[in-house]
């Protein structure tokens, strides 16, 4: 933060509360604003990805947790392989929010994932949240047959990888396993959707 910087808050600082203290402006919404500043917390990066959904709000609805990706025929009418289990189902999940980024940086799975510097149980989902995703969010994943849209979801047995692609109106969805080796190219629109991250404040 410059000199200039810090002098010019000053004085919008003594503005606002001189016309505050006039009653030309409404005190309401002047601590409204104060207030989101307070909340708004800075994104975490990651050097493998790109954000390509910031300033969008993509609402993930609450679910009863039992929908699992082997039985959802409506979300995934191109059908689904590599080991999906019906029996995979979790725990009522509350409402909450994604995020969706493109690659940046070519990396394996791990190498993706642990860029973000957290554990994985903030960047994994519940089978039923991504299935709800696929469904009512189908515009987010991507459009190219030849690439995919990657989704962390938890296991009874730890995490896998739902790679989703979308075929000829065709919504297909593969199992892998996190520890799969392969390098996923940035030269490609691959996709990862993860739960919304926040720095939290110091």
């Amino acid at each position: 933060m410059s000199n200039d910087q810090i002098a010019r808050w000053k004085r919008l600082q003594v503005k606002v509360d001189q016309l505050v203290l006039e009653g030309k402006r409404d005190i309401g919404v002047v601590l409204d604003f104060y207030q989101k500043v307070l909340e708004t917390r800075e994104s975490i990066q990651n050097p493998y990805l790109r954000l390509i959904s910031g300033g969008q709000t993509i609402v993930v609805g609450s679910t009863d947790g039992r929908e699992t990706i082997e039985n959802s025929i409506e979300a995934f009418n191109g059908g689904s392989c590599g080991g999906f289990r019906a029996d995979n189902g979790g725990q009522p999940t509350t409402q909450t929010t994604a995020s969706v980024y493109e690659m940046a940086q070519s990396g394996t799975y791990v190498e993706i994932l642990t860029g973000f510097g957290v554990d994985f149980d903030r960047l994994s989902w519940q089978e039923s949240q991504v299935v709800y995703f696929c469904w009512a969010h189908r515009h987010w994943l991507s459009d190219d047959r030849n690439y995919e849209t990657f989704f962390l979801f938890k296991e009874k047995e730890g995490f896998a990888i739902a790679s989703v692609s979308v075929q000829h109106h065709h919504v297909h969805a593969y199992r892998r396993p996190v520890s799969d080796d392969n390098t996923w190219h940035s030269s490609g629109p691959c996709r990862f959707v993860i739960p919304q991250l926040m720095k939290t404040d110091g």
